[in-house]
């Protein structure tokens, strides 16, 4: 068995001669499934740059699953399974740049699982274009590096005063700068032509979905008999239906009015009637509210104790009050005695002056 197929198998059979070879269709179609949904989930999966691929980029893209490495052997398998089972389409005699390649073709999104894609001749030119501009990268790539150790071997030599050396070097980069912009000009082209290509697919897809929409459409209108009598002779009914509601609602609006001024009268007077008991009522309420205070009022006053009168007699003097007083009146009698009379007699009494300390002696008694 080929080492690069042991992992296909199941455990049990780890034990058999490498000679023999065995696969495990449940893990082929796993694989093959997983690779057909990443290539769905792609948002360019309707493109060319997306549904053709070279074996090579396949391989690239979807050469692992999960940690193992798909070999070329079991990426063969897998197409061939791919091929019949999910309508991939490969060809092995796509001429590229140069060589030969295997081209591998996914269905477009909308064609997944419903149909078998084919490569055509102008998914051939597609290829050949593209492997052109890779070709093309990779030689403006190479000129790109070599121009630069021209100019180094030039600085080099120039350096050294090997000046003829120098010239020479310029030379030639000078020669690959003139062949690096023709492939310039050419990868430019390449790549241009390529896009006009990929957008006149896509167009041709969006125009594709526009004939289904439009024979869809005419589908349903030819099915529904669905035209302008049609819609005319639709409205119609619908005008002739809000005009039979209208006299429907017209006719039961009068009879709610006659009904209502034959009535009109008797009412009245029942309204006149119930709102003059209603006032009668609420004049005996009223009147019995009234007379319910007035006895209140008297309860009250029967109940309550006459008033009583309260006097308030002055506060006793205080010690310090009374003394002062008592000074007070002393030194009033003192000015009493003291005070001259208020006409001097003619005749003054033959009596000595006395001694004013003799005075204050005598009016002490007195005190």
């Amino acid at each position: 068995m080929q080492k690069s197929q042991q992992w296909l198998l199941p455990s049990y059979y780890s034990h058999h001669d490498d000679e023999a070879n065995y696969v495990v269709l449940p893990t082929i179609k796993e694989i093959a499934k997983n690779i057909l949904q990443t290539y769905v989930d792609e948002p360019s999966s309707n493109s060319s740059s997306s549904a053709l691929l070279t074996f090579n980029e396949f391989r690239s893209r979807y050469g692992t699953d999960g940690e193992r490495t798909l070999t070329d052997e079991d990426i063969w398998l897998l197409l061939q399974y791919m091929g019949p089972e999910l309508g991939v389409a490969i060809a092995d005699d796509v001429q590229g740049y140069g060589a030969t390649h295997v081209v591998i073709k996914f269905p477009y999104k909308s064609q997944t699982g419903t149909m078998v894609t084919t490569i055509d001749q102008q998914d051939r030119a597609i290829v050949s274009i593209r492997t052109t501009c890779s070709a093309l990268h990779s030689q403006v790539d190479e000129l790109q590096q070599k121009s630069e150790e021209y100019t180094q071997s030039a600085k080099e030599h120039y350096t050294a005063g090997r000046k003829p050396q120098a010239v020479y070097a310029f030379k030639k980069k000078k020669h690959l700068l003139e062949i690096l912009d023709r492939r310039l000009r050419s990868l430019e082209t390449m790549e241009t032509l390529l896009m006009k290509i990929e957008a006149s697919q896509n167009d041709l897809q969006v125009v594709q979905a526009f004939n289904i929409g439009a024979d869809a459409l005419r589908s349903i209108l030819s099915d529904q008999n669905l035209s302008v009598d049609t819609v005319d002779e639709a409205m119609l009914k619908v005008q002739q239906a809000f005009q039979d509601q209208k006299e429907v609602e017209d006719a039961i609006v009068g009879g709610v009015s006659q009904a209502n001024n034959v009535n009109m009268d008797e009412q009245d007077e029942d309204l006149e009637k119930e709102l003059a008991e209603l006032e009668l009522q609420e004049q005996k309420q009223m009147l019995l509210l009234q007379q319910q205070q007035r006895e209140e009022r008297q309860r009250l006053v029967e109940i309550s104790p006459p008033p009583r009168h309260i006097t308030q007699s002055a506060p006793p003097p205080s010690p310090a009050e009374s003394e002062l007083a008592r000074i007070n009146d002393i030194f009033g009698k003192l000015k009493k005695v003291q005070s001259p009379p208020s006409k001097l007699p003619t005749t003054l009494p033959s009596k000595k002056m006395a001694h004013p300390q003799q005075e204050e002696r005598e009016l002490e008694p007195a005190i």
